[in-house]
């Protein structure tokens, strides 16, 4: 029988820890993973394979809406799950790099929420300057949690197809960062455009707030901020403000998102998000990086 010499065993744990390449080996490995996703092909076939998944996923959420169209919350409910499991196909992860801790995608949601927060109040006032908007009491109600989880399901839903597909295919390549925002508000607008009712405002709002959602998920990056800015405003137009808390409404128009939206509030929304999303980049506290994020959350 041989006998292993001493220098044929393997280094333990804490000798390799200890040896002096292993922290720039672990700072490399998180280089890597806070890089994106890497390209698998060419530039045009990064665009064309993200394009088929945004295709793709778009019409598996059609057919389940068709076969649950009886029951909203579940048309819902399934939309958030298709599109999670999807876009995990396609590439797209709710953080990009090291995984971050729940309290912290928590900060993350709330910072989105309240950017979306900011810009429909800005948009209420611009139109109540005009004396375009009219307010009376709400009638609060508990069906309000419902309606919180349908919005927080649909912002699931459109931003990891319509935003993070996009962004993930155009980083991978190598599109510049604008290029990739725009790519992302245009795929959202065309979600839209063929739906009955979709008009020139509605579409313009799309584009905007698309743009908005996309600069966010971009500076996190992740989907986080972009989920919680896209939920707040469903909730906030959709139910909270039209007598959830308080019944405040344009008198001409409509505010939600998608083709619905019409009239003043729609074109003025869509300017408000706009001068967000070229404001935004440029506050320091906006350009700075997010949070360190924990790992071990799945």
């Amino acid at each position: 029988m041989t006998r292993k010499m001493p220098d044929d065993d393997p280094p333990s744990d804490a000798a390799a820890a200890n040896h002096p390449a292993a922290p720039e080996q672990a700072r490399g490995a998180k280089d890597e993973r806070d890089k994106g996703p890497r390209p698998i092909g060419s530039p045009l076939v990064e665009i064309g394979m993200g394009l088929a998944w945004l295709l793709g996923t778009a019409a598996a959420l059609q057919a389940a809406e068709l076969l649950f169209s009886r029951f909203i919350m579940a048309v819902a409910i399934s939309g958030a799950v298709i599109a999670d499991v999807a876009s995990t196909w396609a590439g797209v992860r709710w953080d990009q790099g090291t995984r971050r801790a729940w309290k912290e995608a928590a900060n993350r949601i709330g910072v989105g929420a309240g950017v979306a927060a900011a810009v429909v109040a800005g948009t209420f006032a611009a139109g109540a300057v005009m004396g375009r908007v009219e307010v009376q009491a709400g009638a609060p109600s508990i069906g309000i949690f419902l309606v919180v989880l349908r919005s927080a399901a649909i912002a699931v839903r459109d931003e990891l197809v319509f935003r993070g597909i996009p962004i993930v295919a155009a980083q991978r390549a190598g599109v510049p960062a604008p290029a990739a925002r725009a790519f992302a508000a245009l795929a959202g607008t065309a979600s839209i455009a063929s739906l009955p009712g979709a008009s020139a405002a509605s579409l313009v709002l799309a584009a905007a707030t698309g743009w908005l959602f996309a600069t966010l998920w971009q500076r996190d990056r992740g989907a986080w901020s972009a989920v919680g800015a896209h939920a707040a405003w469903a909730l906030l137009t959709g139910a909270l403000l039209r007598g959830g808390l308080v019944d405040m409404a344009f008198k001409e128009g409509n505010l939600v998102l998608g083709p619905r939206a019409s009239g003043a509030p729609a074109w003025i929304a869509a300017g408000v998000a706009v001068i967000a999303a070229v404001a935004l980049p440029r506050l320091p506290w906006f350009r700075g990086q997010p949070g360190e994020s924990a790992p071990g959350r799945e």
